[in-house]
């Protein structure tokens, strides 16, 4: 399988045709596999890998802060008087990968002590489901078919978000930008034009849920819950290149601008 997928890789960066996944949900995988690994295929040198952030958008639209995405939760106590932790939920995959070296583009961006392997991921975008996409589908309740509204998040919501972002930049700025990689770490290496860098961990902040007990109404009570930003299992968030947001996120107009060049 890897074979072949690699064929189709190396043919699309060939070509002009970039690929984009993402880079996880399970942090360092250790607690989903016990052991400490990256995910296939954003690992492929060939692949821009997608992590993620956890994004605060005031009720204006302006952006309060960016975080690494990584989530503690805590569930409210019996008596309602304090909070218990339950350990870690969810957050971007990353880290360095034993299938494939370190690709030439990412030299002089990732720290030279650190792992031999392919560092994932290359960027990241918003994929924390408390600070995710509203989406609304008509589904099947015990009560009907009815239209419904939910959050959404995972570094599945970060890659297409990234695809989107380097569509607009290539419209934007003309010309064909394909395989992204050895561009977007350019942008990083000449000052981070086009990019934000995600420094902060928030670690302590976090967001109160209310779930439904039935995940349907409230007819059988409401459960609340802290999920905590910034906790990324052993990954961490900080300056430059990182093993949740890789050199950071794309920063609009600019991104299009440095794409272009």
């Amino acid at each position: 399988m890897i074979a072949a997928s690699e064929q189709v890789f190396k043919q699309g960066a060939m070509q002009g045709i970039g690929f984009m996944f993402s880079s996880g949900d399970s942090g360092d995988d250790v607690a989903s596999t016990g052991l400490k690994q990256t995910d296939y295929p954003a690992s492929d040198p060939y692949i821009t890998a997608v992590g993620g952030t956890s994004t605060a958008i005031a009720a204006d639209g302006s952006l309060q802060f960016q975080t690494g995405w990584g989530t503690n939760k805590y569930s409210l106590s019996a008596d309602g008087k304090s909070w218990e932790p339950l350990g870690f939920l969810y957050g971007a995959g990353g880290g360095f990968s034993t299938l494939f070296n370190r690709p030439s583009y990412q030299d002089g961006v990732v720290p030279s002590g650190a792992p031999a392997g392919r560092a994932v991921p290359d960027i990241a975008l918003d994929g924390d489901p408390t600070t995710g996409m509203l989406v609304g589908e008509t589904q099947t309740f015990p009560t009907g078919v009815l239209y419904d509204e939910y959050r959404i998040g995972g570094t599945s919501l970060a890659a297409p978000l990234m695809a989107g972002m380097q569509a607009l930049a290539v419209e934007k700025a003309g010309g064909r930008l394909g395989f992204a990689n050895p561009r977007i770490y350019q942008m990083q290496k000449a000052g981070g034009r086009g990019l934000t860098d995600v420094t902060r961990t928030h670690a302590g902040d976090g967001n109160v849920r209310p779930d439904y007990v039935n995940r349907t109404d409230p007819a059988d009570g409401i459960v609340y819950s802290v999920r905590e930003f910034g906790e990324d299992a052993s990954l961490t968030t900080g300056p430059g290149w990182d093993d949740v947001t890789g050199v950071g996120t794309p920063n609009a107009d600019n991104f299009a601008a440095a794409a272009g060049r």
